[in-house]
C-alpha cells in the first residue's frame, strides 16, 4: 500500500513541476480503488469460530494434564 502513495506523490510531483500542458486528465477511479479494497477486506473477514463444548472440554483436559 506504501508504494501506491509513493507512485501518487511522484506522479503529483511531475504535473507540478515538470509537465508542461496547460491540462491534464485525473481519474477518481484511482483514489476510490484502494479505498474500496480496505473496506472489502475487513468486510469479508470470517469471524473466528466459538469453540463447542466438546472443544472446550478437550483443551481443559489437555492443560489439566499438561500437555499444551
Amino acid at each position: 500500500m506504501l508504494s501506491f502513495g509513493v507512485v501518487y506523490l511522484g506522479y503529483a510531483f511531475y504535473l507540478a513541476f515538470l509537465f508542461d500542458s496547460d491540462s491534464y486528465l485525473i481519474f477518481f477511479q484511482a483514489f476510490i480503488v484502494p479505498v474500496v479494497m480496505v473496506v472489502n477486506f475487513f468486510r469479508n473477514r470470517t469471524p473466528k469460530p466459538k469453540l463447542t463444548d466438546t472443544q472446550k472440554a478437550w483443551r481443559e483436559y489437555q492443560k489439566s494434564a499438561g500437555r499444551q
